[in-house]
């Protein structure tokens, strides 16, 4: 259980990520950035209503290499251990199955 605080904070430490909306009225409406050359993520919030609220994860959308992804992920899994990839049918992935997964449809 992460404070959402922390997510966005992490997130926008990573090289070249930017805030794009603030946390405002609440986490839901945060958003952040990343633009690299052609290559672009963005990533927003979402929330477990626990009390205190926690961080339940963020959609990620956008256009990049598999390395660029992945680097962010590990970069986020070095602060916070327990931030894993799921796909929409709820599957779990480590960088290293995900990885094998992008590569076998190719």
């Amino acid at each position: 259980m992460y404070p959402p605080e922390g997510i966005a904070r992490a997130f926008l430490a990573y090289p070249r990520f930017s805030l794009v909306h603030d946390a405002d009225p609440s986490w839901w409406q945060w958003r952040a950035g990343w633009e690299r050359n052609r290559s672009f993520l963005y990533v927003g919030m979402t929330l477990f209503e626990t009390d205190p609220v926690a961080w339940g994860g963020s959609e990620i959308s956008g256009c990049c290499d598999l390395d660029e992804i992945l680097a962010l992920w590990r970069a986020l899994r070095a602060r916070f251990p327990a931030v894993w990839l799921h796909n929409s049918a709820c599957e779990i992935h480590t960088p290293d199955s995900v990885a094998r997964l992008m590569l076998s449809a190719a």
